[in-house]
């Protein structure tokens, strides 16, 4: 009985060396949770509501690029603890609201996202898995994979390869590959790590969105298109401030969001 104590011991420190020398941070889901979002001028640009249960259930989205604001929703419905129903609002612009219906498998994995507008089924989006559970590829409604996703040891996106057909010059299907950075620290916690293809950071762009959402750490560089993001964190290691910066392209103020987390 001894060894056998002493043998899982040795299993447990050795996973504890291990994860120290990848120095790599995570954060329980139920912890600092992000409330609120500013940007460079301290606006605020993202509400986060949660219900009793920690779970997100609105985000409300600000932007101050017209004389009267623009605001954006997000609401989450639950079904089994898991969301069913995503509903997209923009006040300014309802012709963009939809809602998103999300099919789980029996590991509680999304298999299938499809997109409504006005009640009507406008696109349909299929995901299928490794056996250790990382999101394996895309597949098309006609059940064609065409993007394909390369993991760290870290369980972070480093590549994907893409598969499309060239329309215009003779219909053959080209590969083209992108490459991605990332930091060794936690992401923003909302407690939806599952619901990889949202971006629940205000103004973020659409840029590597699904990487950033499959990935562990926070994506610090796209390589083929030179997105940068500078993280700066806070005392729990949750980042405090990120930057985004453009190859080549110099803004008027830096692009960045100031976070604050739920104690």
């Amino acid at each position: 009985m001894k060894s056998i104590i002493f043998g899982i011991s040795i299993i447990a420190g050795f996973i504890l060396i291990s994860c120290d020398k990848e120095e790599n941070k995570l954060v329980n889901d139920s912890e600092h949770l992000v409330d609120k979002i500013y940007d460079y001028n301290n606006q605020l640009v993202g509400d986060y509501i949660y219900d009793d249960n920690n779970r997100l259930v609105e985000i409300n989205m600000y932007f101050y690029d017209t004389d009267d604001g623009r605001r954006i929703d997000y609401e989450f419905e639950y079904q089994k603890n898991k969301v069913k129903t995503i509903k997209y609002i923009e006040y300014q612009f309802p012709q963009a609201n939809h809602s998103i219906e999300l099919t789980y498998n029996s590991s509680d994995q999304i298999v299938e996202k499809e997109t409504y507008k006005n009640g009507n089924l406008i696109s349909k989006q299929y995901y299928k898995y490794y056996e250790d559970g990382k999101l394996k590829c895309l597949t098309d409604e006609n059940g064609n994979d065409n993007y394909f996703f390369t993991y760290d040891q870290i369980n972070n996106v480093i590549q994907v390869k893409w598969l499309y057909v060239d329309v215009w010059f003779g219909g053959d299907t080209i590969e083209k590959y992108r490459n991605f950075l990332y930091d060794n620290m936690p992401k923003p916690n909302f407690g939806i790590d599952y619901l990889f293809f949202l971006e629940p950071l205000p103004g973020f762009g659409t840029e590597a969105t699904l990487e950033k959402g499959i990935s562990i750490n926070n994506m610090i560089e796209y390589v083929e298109s030179g997105t940068k993001w500078i993280y700066t964190y806070n005392d729990n290691d949750l980042p405090k401030t990120i930057e985004t910066q453009w190859k080549n392209i110099e803004t008027l103020e830096p692009m960045m969001l100031r976070i604050e987390y739920k104690e």
